[in-house]
């Protein structure tokens, strides 16, 4: 009887299942690694190569964050399931939106994308109008990412209706300015990118209020600024 209960505990843990490893898809310089499901899932919410610039912070950050649990939407560009994705073009560059929403908020993701080398680099500004005050929940964040590494950017102005950030653009390397931030789902936002067609100052960058009539549904310059902005269209999001 003994040996026949030795036997049958050398079976129990002979059938013991052994919990698989996780299979990851890249791993980049900072070692942080990333499974199939989010390598894509980032190259969607921001761009391909993105992850290249992601610190073991900013996995942390990611996967604390919830984000992909948002509602992913489904859009017929390249029969792929993305976050809800709109973008306008110019010869120059490309500003995209997208956004990964649950039931209460939503996190949004402009990025800015030069197509060809800028003929003027300074300050430019990139932000957002919310047709409802008050609705950011959390921080927001800017940075420009090139073959030179990544740049936080901290020039920002805020008010109940809005958010801006003054951009200065580096001398050289493929650029790509993001900015990102999390939204009570309510109203609509409109977000933008002015690129400065002259060179000014810092100052005269955060010369504007917010106003969904003037540029690109964001920005209205003021004391004769305008004519410095290059007037490129915005995007509009319906949050609900």
């Amino acid at each position: 009887m003994k040996r026949f209960l030795i036997l049958i505990g050398i079976l129990s843990f002979t059938f013991i299942p052994i919990a698989k490893a996780k299979e990851y898809y890249y791993t980049n310089k900072y070692g942080v690694s990333f499974t199939k499901q989010e390598y894509i899932f980032l190259s969607n919410l921001y761009f391909e190569g993105y992850q290249d610039y992601v610190t073991v912070q900013d996995y942390n950050n990611f996967k604390e964050s919830d984000i992909e649990s948002g509602q992913i939407n489904i859009i017929t560009s390249n029969s792929s399931i993305v976050p809800y994705d709109i973008t306008q073009n110019t010869e120059y560059k490309e500003i995209k939106l997208t956004t990964s929403c649950n039931s209460s908020k939503c996190f949004l993701v402009t990025t800015l994308t030069w197509k060809k080398d800028p003929r003027v680099k300074s300050y430019d500004v990139i932000g957002a109008y919310f047709t409802n005050k008050d609705i950011l929940n959390g921080d927001v964040s800017t940075y420009l990412m090139s073959s030179n590494g990544r740049t936080v950017y901290n020039n920002y102005k805020y008010d109940s209706n809005g958010v801006g950030c003054s951009v200065k653009l580096p001398s050289s390397g493929d650029i790509k300015v993001v900015q990102e931030f999390t939204v009570k789902k309510e109203g609509t936002i409109n977000v933008s990118y002015q690129q400065a067609i002259s060179n000014i100052t810092l100052q005269n960058s955060k010369n504007y209020i917010f106003d969904r009539l003037g540029y690109g549904g964001v920005f209205s310059f003021q004391n004769g600024m305008a004519n410095n902005f290059d007037k490129m269209q915005g995007l509009s999001y319906k949050l609900s």
